[in-house]
């Protein structure tokens, strides 16, 4: 299966270990996020300006689209970050809705947290893998 990431530009950092076990484990090819690698350009992006910036976002929502319309399936990381347990942000939001609209099998690492979202999300019937990779079949 080809699988999109999805996760908080803030913890790419914990990629790596989940991309070995999916590929080498479990035989899945892994497409990484748009900006794996680079985390810091939505930040220079936004330091020159709000046309910029927007502009930036556009390109960044446009290339998740493709890369998700390209793949099976989509993995929500969502780690607790700052705080905030199982977090998922606008970002990881708008990817999930991609993979929906595109009828893309849609696998959460940990539950869905509570809050504005919550019923959005489940209305997307995501498959909650609870940290365990051997779930995403």
């Amino acid at each position: 299966m080809k699988i999109f990431i999805i996760c908080s530009k803030k913890l790419y950092k914990e990629i790596d270990k989940i991309k070995e076990r999916l590929e080498n484990e479990l035989g899945h090819e892994v497409v990484l996020p748009i900006l794996y690698g680079r985390p810091e350009a939505a930040e220079e992006a936004k330091e020159k300006g709000p046309e910029f910036y927007a502009d930036f976002k556009r390109n960044e929502i446009t290339k998740s689209a493709k890369a998700i319309n390209e793949c099976d399936a989509v993995l929500c990381l969502n780690f607790e970050r700052q705080g905030h347990a199982n977090y998922i942000g606008s970002g990881m939001f708008i990817e999930l809705l991609q993979a929906f609209n595109r009828n893309k099998r849609i696998f959460i690492w940990n539950y869905v947290p509570e809050g504005l979202l919550y019923n959005e999300i489940m209305a997307y019937n995501p498959v909650i893998i609870k940290k365990r990779l051997r779930n995403i079949v």
